[in-house]
């Protein structure tokens, strides 16, 4: 047979799957945030400092302690308050939430709308670490940050791939994207 014809015939085989894959979405997953509370089924709060969940400061030495009432609902919008205000020791309060045990998915498609704040010392984040820790703890089993988003650089977002072993013998992989000028703000 032609090498060309063969050639061919496997990129066809590599790119068609994922061209048909992609064309069928279902959505598994979603919350508009509609209600007076979060949905509990969906989401959990992590509170305090990250000492109950054996990771004081949560990993990175973070100035805030998180409370449930900082998380709230208001016209189909999840708003998350951070406030300057002493708490367990630290000097500011914020809310953090997850699906961990409540979704879970091998291949998907995430889509959010969301509006950061500005300002020295902001770095809210989403995203993803697996449920299970198959392969070790952080960052072994892989931690994906879809954004993350300093708030003394309002023009860049920055996406984050972590992996290899367990911290500190960890590697990570991004890119920041540059937003055009004269993006709104909040």
């Amino acid at each position: 047979m032609n090498r060309g014809i063969i050639i061919s015939i496997l990129l066809c085989l590599l790119i068609l799957p994922g061209k048909l894959i992609g064309q069928e979405w279902q959505l598994v997953w979603s919350d508009e945030f509609d209600g007076d509370s979060l949905d509990q089924s969906k989401w959990s709060y992590m509170i305090g400092d990250g000492s109950d969940y054996g990771i004081p400061g949560w990993g990175n030495n973070e100035g805030q302690y998180y409370l449930e009432q900082n998380a709230s609902l208001r016209d189909s919008m999840l708003i998350i308050t951070a406030k300057k205000e002493l708490m367990g020791g630290k000097s500011y309060t914020s809310a953090r939430i997850r699906t961990v045990d409540k979704g879970d998915w091998k291949y998907c498609r995430i889509e959010f709308r969301v509006k950061m704040p500005i300002g020295k010392g902001m770095w809210p984040a989403i995203w993803m670490l697996p449920t299970d820790n198959a392969y070790g703890g952080w960052a072994a089993s892989g931690e994906l940050d879809i954004v993350e988003y300093r708030g003394d650089e309002p023009n860049k977002i920055h996406g984050t791939l972590h992996f290899g072993g367990e911290w500190p013998d960890n590697d990570y992989k991004g890119l920041t994207y540059t937003l055009s000028t004269g993006v709104s703000t909040c």
